[in-house]
């Protein structure tokens, strides 16, 4: 199950993004049966917690301030990282 902080409100825009995840999931892993929901970060620290430890994450990768990535290290377990494309 992916749980996402839902940033959209418009059902199209939903749509749209489990259509992109959709697809990058199973060019990356082959046919996986999953479900996508969405959450308010706001009503959800578990959500809340993804949300900032993601944004560490890439930060790291993207040249940034990587203070908030040393917070969280020692508690990721695999770090891979994955490129996909959706064309």
């Amino acid at each position: 199950m992916f749980v996402l902080d839902k940033h959209f409100q418009k059902s199209s825009d939903i749509n749209e993004l489990n259509g992109f995840i959709l697809k990058g999931v199973s060019g990356v892993f082959g046919k996986i049966d999953f479900k996508i929901t969405h959450a308010d970060s706001r009503q959800n620290y578990l959500v809340n917690v993804a949300d900032m430890s993601a944004v560490a994450i890439l930060w790291k990768y993207r040249g940034k301030d990587k203070q908030f990535y040393d917070l969280i290290k020692e508690n990721i377990v695999v770090e891979k990282f994955v490129r996909f494309s959706l064309q």
